[in-house]
């Protein structure tokens, strides 16, 4: 049926059509999650680049007896206390990179987060609006179905109609009788004797004897 193949045709390219815009928004926000990611790297980065480390109280104490000691000439005990110091700098300079590490893994972590859960949010729109569209060329179909029953039985209806109408017309002709020829009253039959009237000349013949 011609109007059931445009039906199908049509919704077929709506729904690609649809797809693909789909697939575009989600290309989009891929591309824009790189460029955000990517940005967001950098900017932490140089952050933490201007970032000074905070030293303990301990560590500047131990500084600051380094330097009494290097004034008083006692350079030995400061090549210790430097030793300690160094040491001790040393490992806080490690604890605050292991630290910015953490800092930076968890601002990521939280970045994705994220863009998953704009990612799973527009996926959700996107199969939510197919539902739509499924259930839109489902309720066109069933209406085109109805209209083709609708057609179909009044022209059923039509068809019946019309071969009762001829079976009561050959029925009435039935009942109609055909018209003989009906004959003249009085008349003599075609080619019978007329009668004249008349009695016979002549008696009964004698028998010879």
């Amino acid at each position: 049926m011609l109007e059931f193949q445009q039906f199908n045709t049509m919704w077929d390219r709506k729904m690609k059509e649809y797809d693909e815009r789909a697939a575009e928004l989600l290309e989009a926000m891929r591309q824009r999650h790189e460029l955000d990611a990517s940005e967001f790297g950098q900017k932490k980065l140089a952050a933490e680049s201007l970032k000074k480390t905070k030293h303990s109280s301990e560590l500047l104490d131990l500084r600051r007896i380094e330097l009494v000691l290097a004034k008083q000439g006692e350079y030995a005990e400061a090549q210790k206390v430097k030793v300690r110091a160094d040491a001790m700098e040393a490992a806080e300079h490690e604890r605050a990179k292991t630290e910015r590490e953490h800092q930076m893994f968890s601002a990521h972590a939280k970045l994705n987060s994220r863009q998953e859960q704009e990612v799973n949010a527009l996926r959700q729109r996107i199969q939510s609006g197919a539902e739509e569209q499924r259930h839109a060329r489902q309720v066109d179909l069933e209406r085109l179905l109805q209209r083709y029953n609708n057609i179909k039985a009044e022209l059923e209806s039509q068809q019946t109609a019309e071969r009762t109408r001829q079976r009561k017309g050959f029925s009435d002709q039935s009942l109609v009788a055909p018209i003989s020829p009906r004959r003249t009253s009085g008349g003599s039959r075609p080619g019978s004797a007329r009668s004249s009237g008349r009695p016979s000349s002549g008696g009964p013949s004698s028998v010879p004897s």
